[in-house]
């Protein structure tokens, strides 16, 4: 399936049988867009016996991932799979602005269904694919000509040819343990349907 939003592409790896990667231009084989290489998700099928599994993982930060998988036959040649995910994580730099809430966090849910009908030699495949993505804020920071000494420091190299100033910063920059943004600030909220 040609997906040509860049935030569509971005999924999550919900139950999938194999992942293919295809070097180099395979525009012949999997249409426009791969002139420089193609990635191929391809999702479990459906099973003939039953079959359930589970997953859970826990981390710092709040970080919880749970996945469920089940499938087998229904009715007659008909067998189907339903395949579900939840994941959420807090975030790990601080909000000076909102300390109950961290910036760089996620919550995340998929859903994966499908119904195959199999009758030799015919088959037909249903599915169907939904994933939400919730992104909070970005944790940035810039750094500004501020007066020696002071964290982070000022811009030290680089000259403006106009002006003379220093506009560059060179060297290791220590990573801030919290930054300051507004708690009304948004991440990114996307919504991915296939079928």
């Amino acid at each position: 399936i040609y997906i040509s939003n860049p935030f569509a592409v971005d999924v999550t790896m919900l139950d999938l049988d194999q992942v293919d990667i295809l070097r180099g231009p395979q525009s012949a084989l999997v249409g426009r867009n791969a002139f420089a290489g193609a990635i191929l998700y391809s999702p479990a099928k459906p099973t003939s016996e039953f079959l359930t599994d589970a997953l859970i993982t826990v981390g710092s930060d709040a970080l919880l991932r749970s996945s469920a998988v089940a499938s087998g036959p229904l009715i007659g040649r008909v067998t189907g799979r339903l395949a579900a995910a939840y994941e959420t994580f807090q975030g790990t730099i601080r909000n000076a602005a909102d300390p109950d809430h961290n910036l760089g966090g996620w919550r995340q849910s998929a859903v994966s269904g499908s119904l195959q009908w199999q009758a030799e030699p015919w088959s037909a495949l249903l599915s169907g694919y939904w994933f939400q993505r919730q992104l909070a804020a970005t944790p940035r920071y810039s750094i500004g000509d501020n007066p020696p000494g002071d964290n982070p420091p000022h811009f030290n190299c680089g000259l403006d040819p106009g002006t003379g100033a220093y506009i560059n910063y060179c060297g290791p920059f220590p990573a801030p343990s919290s930054v300051d943004i507004s708690p009304g600030a948004r991440g990114l909220d996307s919504n991915t349907y296939l079928g």
